[in-house]
């Protein structure tokens, strides 16, 4: 070795060396994990080199029987082991006999891309357990049960679609970074990319709609949009294509084999409806992409049920009432309020409404709030329940939503004829809006599960602008400590979903915070 290549060597030896991604100290049973990870992922390579090697791989559409199969990123098996996406089901339903879940989920390698990500994240239980933690609290859609049994079989060499459910239990439960928009996060880069592959390979299954709904939640939560909007909609037309919707519809795939399987789908289902729902608060005039549930709709189990993996019941979301004396789950609770913002977002937005009869939209309007109120005593008993937050905030929203509509009744030509139901109508809004206001800064007291669910940030944001009005009407005191609250609560969900930013942005840019700098 000549002095010059000894010199560069010593320098290259001497510069600082980047951080591992792994901990300094791991348990025997992490460290395996990590071994027996990296010998498959070395393997996947192996193999991913050998066959670009023969001009088998690339970034090119391969054709097979007249399907083109996208093959970037995916093993190249992906485009000649499945079986493809049986073609009659969209040419003629009728024909068409549905096929085994599996079918269309075949047991694939891992993209490299994921594998690197589970590989830092092992072992693969605590990435769970994070998910468990921060998220599933407030969308139980995932049988806890069901993935750690699936977790613990994990092999790279055959799990791409679990791979790829994991990689988005983890965007979804992560802290965004301060140093990037969230748009722009790698990890919500390769969950994204990864599932549009996966997708237009015709590899449909739960998992791939559950990935789904995690990469909506994550895009809603950090206000990315119009992806967000986009991805909720994909999402509704994957379900529905699965036949998720209405069992008298074509179904895709066969009945499940067990109750947990189905319990997973229907909570898959109701997760859309309520995003969709949530999607749709501050924009006005959009129709929903999920129509309203059939009567005998069931809703989710119990999450005591639910998360000790138990075989449970499921009560109907059509009841002659709400009643306390019936055990419905915390989520359960959320698809009710969902189903109401649904009613009270179709009437707001009803295309035909100035056509249609003062009277009949009065009556509906009437019967809408009576219906809140119920929902809301119902809820306000199991406001203890910190899980119950997202139940609350959707029902609150739909009454904000309601009461904005008919608090200012000068909305009403003046040209036609005026009626009572006007004025009583405002009046329940106005005094609606009161008692709401009142309700979220109880709810605020606790600070228990607030900062993890991203439903509570429309509703803070309707407050603060009802706030933002009484303190312009009144000027009271009260107002404005109501009103600081509740951006106070903001900024500290903020750290956790960068929506909230986004919310008091807009109360800044209105002047609706102008009473908190005097």
């Amino acid at each position: 070795m000549s002095t010059r290549q000894a010199n560069q060597a010593c320098l290259a030896c001497s510069q600082p060396k980047p951080s591992s991604n792994f901990p300094e100290k791991d348990s025997p049973e992490s460290l395996s994990q990590r071994v027996e990870l990296l010998e498959q992922l070395l393997k996947n390579r192996t193999q991913t080199q050998s066959i670009s090697s023969n001009g088998n791989e690339g970034g090119s559409l391969k054709s097979h029987s007249g399907f083109l199969i996208p093959v970037a990123g995916l093993p190249s098996n992906a485009s000649r082991s499945h079986t493809l996406f049986p073609t009659t089901f969209f040419l003629d339903s009728k024909a068409h006999r549905p096929v085994s879940a599996d079918q269309l989920h075949p047991n694939l390698p891992v993209p490299v891309g994921i594998m690197d990500v589970l590989i830092s994240s092992s072992p693969l239980q605590s990435l769970c357990n994070t998910y468990w933690l921060r998220t599933h609290t407030w969308l139980p859609i995932l049988s806890q049960k069901r993935i750690s049994e699936k977790v613990d079989k994990f092999s790279a060499a055959t799990d791409a679609g679990l791979a790829l459910l994991l990689l988005c239990m983890k965007l979804v439960s992560q802290l965004p970074s301060e140093l990037e928009h969230p748009a722009l996060s790698p990890l919500y880069c390769l969950a994204k990319g990864s599932l549009s592959r996966m997708e237009h390979a015709g590899l449909i299954s739960l998992q791939l709609l559950q990935s789904a709904i995690l990469i909506a939640v994550y895009e809603m939560g950090h206000a990315i949009y119009p992806a967000s909007y986009l991805s909720i909609s994909h999402a509704a037309r994957l379900g529905i294509m699965m036949g998720f919707h209405c069992k008298y519809a074509a179904q895709l795939f066969k009945d499940p084999e067990t109750w947990t399987y189905r319990e997973e789908e229907r909570r898959a289902w109701w997760a859309i409806v309520i995003l969709d729902r949530h999607v749709n608060l501050g924009v006005h005039g959009l129709p929903l992409n999920v129509s309203e549930p059939l009567k005998g709709t069931l809703l989710p189990c119990t999450e005591s049920i639910w998360n000790s993996g138990e075989i449970g019941t499921n009560q109907p979301l059509f009841a002659s009432s709400f009643t306390s004396t019936i055990e419905v789950g915390s989520f359960a609770s959320a698809c009710q309020a969902s189903h109401v913002l649904g009613l009270v977002l179709r009437h707001r937005d009803d295309p035909n409404k100035a056509t249609t009869d003062p009277h009949f939209r009065l009556s509906e309007a009437q019967q809408l709030h009576q219906t809140l109120l119920a929902l809301s005593t119902y809820l306000d008993h199991q406001a203890q329940d910190c899980s119950m937050v997202g139940a609350i905030a959707l029902c609150y929203s739909a009454r904000l939503v309601l009461y904005d509509m008919y608090a200012c009744n000068n909305q009403f030509s003046a040209l036609g004829i005026r009626m009572s139901e006007e004025e009583d109508m405002q009046k329940a809004s106005i005094n609606g809006y009161g008692d709401v206001t009142r309700e979220i800064l109880n709810l605020l007291d606790d600070d228990g599960g607030l900062v993890e669910n991203p439903f509570l940030c429309h509703c803070l944001y309707q407050t603060a602008a009802v706030f933002a009005w009484f303190i312009r009407e009144k000027g009271d005191v009260e107002e404005v400590a109501g009103l600081r609250t509740v951006v106070g609560r903001l900024r500290g969900i903020e750290r956790t979903w960068r929506v909230a930013g986004e919310y008091i942005r807009h109360l800044e840019a209105d002047g609706s915070l102008k009473s908190l700098e005097e």
